[in-house]
């Protein structure tokens, strides 16, 4: 039987929740991987999805500069799942599908698939804006990144008492410092975060 459950957002002001729908070895769970499985192959054919953001610094250090008057801005939506309208979802699904007919594998899943309004959130176009864990800057047709973090980030990594594996703990480290030397354009900026990050382990055990 699914299991719900809140977790608090307390960066929001006033603070709000997210509800969480565990549905892990219920009878849902079958359907969920089946519709993962064929959604992902849809998924990948779109060439406006963004995997994360390094996927899009990628793209954006594909392009030597930008035009004069360039501008950046985010689009947002607000609880997003909470808000999705079935109905509309279902139509939605159904025209990708249909889009990428001849794309898709010939076995591909071909049945008829039997969001309340979103509500979406713009920034104005500015040139510093922060996209999920990055800070971009736009000067003079070139963009500079950051590492962003949210005010109240807990900083929750594997400690050293846990049962995972040294493999699994080196890997965060050797992640995270990867990361941030992506991220970062400024070599300050990487030994900044880089320290921080090294505290916190330090501080944790």
């Amino acid at each position: 039987i699914p299991c719900a459950y809140l977790t608090m957002k307390i960066h929001k002001k006033p603070i709000k929740s997210r509800l969480i729908i565990d549905i892990k070895n219920s009878f849902m769970s079958t359907l969920s991987r089946w519709a993962d499985y064929y959604l992902q192959m849809v998924l990948k054919l779109i060439p406006q999805k963004l995997r994360d953001s390094q996927d899009l610094l990628n793209r954006l250090k594909a392009k030597s500069s930008f035009p004069p008057g360039t501008k950046i801005f985010t689009h947002d939506v607000e609880a997003m799942y909470d808000n999705i309208q079935l109905t509309n979802a279902i139509i939605v699904i159904q025209f990708w599908l249909n889009h990428f007919k001849e794309e898709l594998p010939k076995d591909f899943c071909n049945h008829d698939l039997p969001f309340n309004t979103l509500t979406f959130i713009n920034t104005l176009p500015a040139d510093k804006q922060i996209f999920m864990d990055l800070e971009m800057t736009l000067t003079r047709g070139v963009v500079s990144s950051r590492t962003y973090e949210k005010p109240l980030a807990l900083h929750q990594y594997i400690p050293p008492s846990s049962e995972h594996s040294s493999a699994t703990r080196k890997g965060l480290i050797y992640g995270m410092l990867i990361r941030y030397w992506n991220h970062n354009s400024d070599p300050a900026d990487y030994r900044h975060f880089v320290g921080k990050f090294f505290d916190i382990i330090v501080t944790s055990g």
